[in-house]
């Protein structure tokens, strides 16, 4: 859990190359100053549950996340609320996760 702490997104990006690859199954990131730029998060795919909370992330962003889902994941829940993604960006990314993914936003 690392909420709240203003680790921007090179942080969060430092942090997913840092981190070996079946080493992390759940990351909460929430208020962390984070854009669309966080999205291309390679490690997110080998996550099976991710908090992004409270950043500012559009629907841009969630496009950006769905290039990466296409190689396949692992996530089953993802949590987007208090972002800038509408409805359109938050059901785009329900199609490229494995089924039963829960995904809020």
């Amino acid at each position: 859990n690392l909420d709240r702490n203003q680790i921007g997104d090179v942080g969060l990006s430092v942090l997913g190359q840092a981190i070996p690859k079946s080493a992390l199954i759940s990351l909460s990131v929430a208020k962390n100053a984070l854009t669309d730029q966080s999205m291309k998060l390679e490690c997110a795919k080998n996550l099976e549950e991710l908090h992004m909370n409270g950043n500012q992330i559009t629907d841009m962003g969630a496009l950006e996340f769905c290039r990466h889902l296409m190689e396949g994941s692992r996530l089953q829940w993802l949590s987007l609320r208090e972002n800038q993604i509408t409805s359109r960006g938050g059901e785009i990314i329900k199609t490229f996760l494995p089924s039963p993914a829960n995904v809020e936003y």
